[in-house]
Formats: structure tokens, C-alpha cells, sequence
């Protein structure tokens, strides 16, 4: 990151209950929802949630509890939806019964993940821990592709549901402006299949939205997923995650309501995202101006198996080489399910830690 973040989180949790506490400006008010950045629809009140919101005056109240940011929000049955700022807020416990966790015989299709070639290089492994110079020109390495010249989007899309999905018509627009639409094939439950189109490469921050289905033809367990919006501009983060732990996801409710890693993945960097941006200080009146977003998701069997990272390590990098520049800013490793672990549990809630 080229600014630090002045916000302090700390995550405090137990089996059933989460305790978030945080350190923000005196004078800060609950972050303005910016659907942008936040990318989910409550849909499920027909299941009648049951959570339980406990304010610092000891009134409680119950709907869908989610984190988000420096908030924590709260959506009734009908969709109706409360913030309250975390120190407002004494605890809050998730309740998930066997209606919640049945997955339905539907289809749901998301958007994993996208990837942007040529990708931004890293200085990682060429700055000195000594004095931290580098041991590369920096002038000699583009930070971003040349205004003008065609970067790709590959944009990866699974079917997280349990039946097959049918063919269905995507769209892409950058800065709500068209710039490819296609068809995407029927997939079976659990497969991906990936679109691509080319843009030239414009200056500053823009966003890019892609829509699955967007006239609603096909059948789908939900449909917040379907639209995918992420900045263009942004730091690439890869992500390993070991195959046990990316199993299990597909068995258990996450904290957007659907059955898969990449959903519950992408609220955990959204949630970065969010909270850059409410770290508005006097050195820094816009808050954070940086993001972040998944380039791409790697499922292998054991991260810590030294024989499996020699193989899939040298494609972080240029050319596919170990000793090729990184071709990301960040790598988070998600390894193998402990004895102590809970899943079920886990993907109910924001992981602080890791997002640390």
C-alpha cells in the first residue's frame, strides 16, 4: 500500500457471537452505502433470519446481520435495511438454522473473478531489507499499461449452484458505457467458464461491471451475484486457497448467502475496500485512495506443500518464470482446514486478520 491506513479494527469472536470494536476519527458518521463497492442484496427474507443485534444501550434486534466496513448492517424480512455505526453496537450473534443451510436445486451463476492482462508488476523480492533500494530501475517497469494500448478482461464464471445452468447473455460496460456483450455457455454445477474483451487503456480510476443474465431469462438461486462491479485501477491480489477448505465452502451458507469461496472472497476484499475509504483524516480528506481486487483464485491441494508452491508459484510471475517480476501486490493464503476450524462458522462472518 503507498498509504497506510489510520483506521485500527480489531476483531474479537467466539462460536456464535462477534464483538468488533474500532478506533475512528471523533467525528465520523456510518459510511454511505456506495454500490460500487457494495455488492450485495439481501433476497432470502422469505427464510426469516434470526440474528441478533445487541446496541451499547442494550436494546436488541433481529433480521440479517452483516459487516460491512465500519458498520454493521442489519436487513429486515422485507429487505428494509439499518446501519449502525461499530461503536454502537455491543455484539451481534448469527443464527443459522436447516432452512438456511439447505442449498436449492437452482442454478447460480457469479462472477469469480477477473483477470487483467498485461497485469501490474511488483517490486516484491527486489527491494533491499537493508536500506529498502531497489535492485531494479523503476524507470525501466511500467506501473500500467500505456494509455491507448488493449489490456484484456478474462471475466471467470461459475455456476456455484447445485443443477446445471442454461446459456445465457453477458454484458460489459466500463464507466456504464458498453463495451462487449456474448453469450455464455450452459454450465454444469461447480464448472466456470470465462469470457474475455479488450478495452484501451485509459488515465485515472474507472469501473468495470459485468452482467449475467441481465433480463432475468434464466432461472437463478440469487441474483445480486450476477452483477460484478470492481475498479479498474486497482492493486491485484491473487489468492491460494487449499482445496479441503474450498470443498467446504460449497456445503455451507456464507455471509451473502450463497454456497461458494469466491462470493465470500470478494465481500472480504469489498470490505477493504469500504474501509479504505472511510479513513478520512486531515492528512487525508478523501480517506485511502487505493483498492484493492482479485485477479485471480488458485485452488491446490496443500499452499504449504513445498514440491505443489513450486508449481503454481511461478505463474504470479511475469512470463511464468520464478524469477520474473510479480505480477501482483498482494498474495493472501488461505491453507488447509485445522481440527479447530469451523466453516460452517467461518464464512459467516469478515476476516479481519486475514484482511490485516
Amino acid at each position: 500500500m503507498r498509504e497506510v491506513l489510520q483506521a485500527v479494527v480489531v476483531l474479537v469472536s467466539c462460536v456464535c457471537c462477534s464483538v468488533l470494536l474500532a478506533a475512528p476519527p471523533a467525528d465520523s458518521q456510518p459510511l454511505r452505502i456506495d454500490h460500487g463497492l457494495f455488492p450485495y442484496r439481501f433476497e432470502r427474507g422469505s427464510l426469516h433470519y434470526e440474528d441478533v443485534l445487541t446496541l451499547a444501550d442494550g436494546a436488541k434486534h433481529t433480521g440479517k446481520v452483516l459487516e460491512w466496513g465500519n458498520q454493521i448492517l442489519l436487513f429486515d424480512a422485507g429487505g428494509g435495511l439499518s446501519a449502525f455505526s461499530v461503536p454502537d453496537v455491543r455484539l451481534f450473534e448469527t443464527r443459522r438454522s436447516a432452512r438456511h443451510k439447505q442449498k436449492p436445486d437452482l442454478p447460480d451463476l457469479t462472477v469469480a473473478y477477473i483477470e487483467r492482462l498485461p497485469r501490474d508488476p511488483s517490486w516484491f523480492g527486489h527491494v533491499a531489507k537493508t536500506d529498502a533500494t531497489l535492485d531494479i530501475d523503476p524507470n525501466q517497469v511500467p506501473w500500467h499499461p500505456a494509455v491507448g494500448s488493449q489490456v484484456t478482461f478474462r471475466v471467470h464464471v461459475l455456476n456455484a449452484g447445485r443443477v446445471d445452468s442454461t446459456a445465457v447473455a453477458w454484458h460489459a460496460l466500463i464507466d456504464q458505457k458498453e463495451q462487449a456483450t456474448g453469450r455464455l455457455v450452459a454450465l454444469p454445477p461447480g464448472k466456470e467458464a470465462s469470457v474475455e474483451f479488450s478495452w484501451p487503456w485509459q488515465k485515472g480510476q474507472h469501473r468495470l461491471r459485468i452482467e449475467i443474465d441481465p433480463q432475468k431469462t434464466a432461472p437463478d438461486f440469487l441474483r445480486w451475484n450476477n452483477t460484478f462491479i470492481e475498479p479498474i485501477r486497482a492493486l491485484a491480489v491473487s489468492v491460494i486457497v487449499a482445496r479441503d477448505r474450498y470443498n467446504r465452502f460449497r456445503g455451507t451458507p456464507n455471509l451473502v448467502d450463497s454456497f461458494c469461496f469466491e462470493d465470500y472472497l470478494q465481500y472480504q476484499l469489498r470490505n477493504m475496500n469500504a474501509l479504505l475509504a472511510a479513513s478520512v483524516y486531515p492528512s487525508a480528506p478523501q480517506g485511502v485512495i487505493e483498492r484493492v481486487r482479485c485477479d485471480r483464485i488458485i485452488v491446490v491441494d496443500d499452499p504449504a506443500d513445498a514440491a505443489e508452491a513450486s508449481r503454481w508459484r511461478p505463474t504470479l510471475h511475469r512470463g511464468g518464470k520464478a524469477d520474473g517480476l510479480a505480477d501482483y501486490a498482494a498474495v493472501l493464503t488461505l491453507g488447509k482446514l485445522s481440527k479447530d476450524e469451523d466453516p460452517v462458522y467461518d464464512a459467516l462472518k469478515v476476516d479481519w486478520p486475514l484482511l490485516q
